[in-house]
């Protein structure tokens, strides 16, 4: 476990860094979309078709949106009718979707949602689940290089605090999410370690929404979308996702749309860049947006993505039978997810950070003994107090306001990292766990 754990650390530092500096890359309005900078590499193989699915953790509801006439670099955007479109018999250019898409991606129940008036804290969810769809690319009247498909997250709610009051008031805003596919290849080679963190990291926060293995729930779909089967080996899955395939390469990306008042839009025509934070990887990523650059609805959504790349469908029968070969099916990839909000997901991260190695590691070794001290803490909290640990923890950070949850998911990435954290960092982690703590009634340390 220490050097899955190291290995982690020491390689998504450099990959973080690297492409930071790819400020050419931009993120821009709907209808002014250019190449995504946070690029997972999958393959198209001969049927030029991936598998998409996508899951809704947050308390909100999640509609298709049709998209309104516009170009993406000159080339029109289909519309459903023409995603649904199976006449092969034109000549035809554009990305289609020969099943449809999901129209409506149903919130998580209110009884899985910590804070809710109907909570329950024993309630099992098998309401929640992902949604299916494939894409398929139609060349025949010229090469697609780029297209997207887009949902909106109804309702979002959010605080605005007046400056000069201090006072505070909920508001509510619809939130597009785009789902974005490129076959023009990254300036950086990407590569494949990230996977197995975020997944981990899925798993504790969908628990966090009561959805968990039991016999009133198997969860036919779980270990799929987590991808157990390919993780078990991990070494085997790393060199299968880095094999050498010559088929059609793709990139995709997933990530809320900016606010129509933040600069991504105002200084636009001006060259100007900007991009969600994100981890990035060829196999996984998230992107969340800063206040300032998202708005304040879209920075509250996390949107993760993951990827199980595809195989080249072998032209002879040379290798069928041998089960490490896909022989001449081949391997048709997935595209996997996942849309939370930024309480969840800071809630998530702080917990498998506690219930990790890290403490073992060479990075535990470069923390302050106080932030070690809090780490343990928080781990023995949640060990001890199971689901209910975990159900305090996220109850404390829905607590905390967006610029708060931003500051905790900064500060857990930096320790994460073996990064050194500052005075205000410390104190804040600190107060985190001593928050906890208390809405466990544990007067004193355990």
């Amino acid at each position: 476990m220490k050097r899955r754990f190291t290995r982690y650390v020491l390689l998504a530092c450099p990959l973080l860094l690297v492409v930071a500096a790819r400020g050419q890359t931009s993120y821009y309005p709907a209808n002014q979309l250019t190449n995504p900078g946070v690029d997972l590499l999958t393959y198209s193989g001969k049927a030029k078709s991936i598998v998409v699915q996508i899951l809704n953790l947050t308390p909100y509801d999640i509609q298709y949106t049709p998209p309104a006439p516009y170009s993406v670099d000159g080339v029109p955007v289909a519309s459903l009718k023409d995603m649904v479109d199976k006449n092969r018999w034109l000549t035809k250019s554009f990305m289609f979707a020969p099943v449809g898409v999901p129209n409506y991606l149903p919130r998580v129940p209110p009884e899985a949602i910590v804070g809710d008036p109907s909570y329950r804290p024993d309630y099992i969810n098998t309401v929640t689940h992902p949604y299916s769809m494939l894409f398929a690319w139609d060349d025949d009247g010229g090469f697609v290089s780029r297209s997207s498909v887009f949902w909106t997250v109804k309702d979002v709610k959010y605080s605005v605090c007046s400056p000069t009051t201090g006072t505070c008031t909920w508001q509510i805003a619809d939130v597009p999410v785009g789902l974005f596919m490129s076959r023009i290849a990254p300036v950086v080679t990407p590569k494949s370690e990230f996977l197995a963190v975020l997944v981990g990291q899925l798993k504790t926060i969908l628990s966090m929404v009561k959805i968990a293995k039991s016999p009133l729930n198997p969860l036919t779909w779980y270990s799929a979308f987590t991808t157990e089967k390919e993780l078990a080996n991990q070494a085997e899955f790393l060199a299968r996702q880095m094999a050498v395939d010559e088929a059609g390469k793709m990139y995709v990306t997933a990530y809320a749309v900016p606010d129509m008042t933040t600069d991504c839009y105002s200084k636009n025509s001006t060259g100007y860049t900007c991009a969600p934070s994100a981890a990035y990887a060829d196999d996984a990523t998230y992107a969340q947006w800063s206040d300032s650059l998202g708005g304040p609805a879209a920075s509250d959504l996390m949107v993760t993505t993951h990827v199980l790349r595809g195989r080249m469908a072998y032209e002879t029968w040379s290798t069928f039978g041998d089960p490490d070969d896909p022989g001449r099916l081949g391997w048709l990839p997935i595209v996997m997810i996942t849309i939370m909000t930024g309480d969840q997901y800071v809630a998530g991260q702080s917990a498998t950070l506690a219930q990790s190695d890290i403490l073992e590691s060479d990075v535990g070794a470069l923390l302050t003994p106080d932030v070690r001290a809090n780490i343990e803490q928080l781990r023995k909290l949640l060990e001890k107090h199971g689901s209910a640990g975990l159900d305090a923890l996220w109850s404390v950070v829905r607590q905390r306001t967006a610029g708060e949850r931003w500051f905790l998911r900064e500060l857990v990435l930096a320790m994460a990292r073996g990064n050194p954290l500052s005075n205000e960092q410390r104190q804040a982690f600190h107060r985190l766990v001593v928050d906890v703590r208390l809405a466990l009634n544990e007067k004193e340390e355990v």
